[in-house]
């Protein structure tokens, strides 16, 4: 048995890996099926994120010995590395491309945490969801005809399904978005950008007009 066949674990789908709460000994790094990650919302469960092969989860209760602070759940049948504190260490040292990625991933999360900071202090429901829009429209790298999956951006946007929906006509009467085969299409990203400044704006305005008045 080699030296990552036995830290190796099969999962069938709809299986519960952990619970938010739980107490966290191991991360696991997904080497074949699906993943996702799921956290307790006012009205149910959101989904924050989809794990594939080569994506790993589960590495903050590790390092911070705290309780899981999301659920994960195979979407598929999984099969994955399991690491338990003990071996955390040693396996990093003897997998530096891994070690290498946990420090990327850690530091994708503290922007994570600063997009989630600043949707916090909205209060214009559009203006969240332009802002999710315009992040993951900047991922892809792409300026124009850019795709997005109106999942990924309800779960990001931290709104509800019937207030995405009427913004979102509202973005395509405006000619910022087009929606495709039940998919978002940004025809241009700089257009994006121009239309989320104003609301910015906008919004940053209103507090001072408020604070005038008082």
């Amino acid at each position: 048995m080699s030296e990552i066949e036995k830290f190796l674990v099969t999962y069938p789908k709809d299986h519960v890996i952990f619970r938010e709460g739980d107490e966290g000994k191991e991360m696991y790094f997904v080497d074949s099926g699906k993943v996702k990650i799921l956290k307790r919302v006012k009205n149910g469960e959101k989904v924050l994120a989809i794990l594939q092969r080569g994506d790993f989860f589960g590495e903050m209760a590790v390092l911070t010995g705290k309780p899981r602070t999301a659920t994960a759940v195979a979407m598929t049948d999984v099969r994955l590395l399991k690491i338990g504190k003990e071996d955390f260490e040693a396996f990093l040292r003897k997998n530096i491309d891994v070690a290498v990625k946990l420090i990327k991933k850690m530091a994708e999360r503290l922007r994570e945490t600063d997009f989630l900071l600043e949707m916090a202090n909205y209060r214009d429901e559009k203006l969240k969801i332009t802002t999710a829009l315009l992040q993951l429209a900047r991922e892809t790298g792409e300026r124009e005809n850019i795709v997005v999956d109106p999942t990924e951006l309800h779960s990001r946007s931290f709104t509800t399904t019937a207030i995405l929906k009427e913004a979102l006509k509202d973005l395509a009467k405006k000619g910022i978005i087009h929606i495709k085969e039940k998919n978002i299409i940004v025809p241009s990203l700089e257009k994006l950008e121009k239309f989320n400044s104003f609301l910015k704006l906008k919004e940053e305005f209103s507090f001072i007009e408020e604070g005038g008045k008082s």
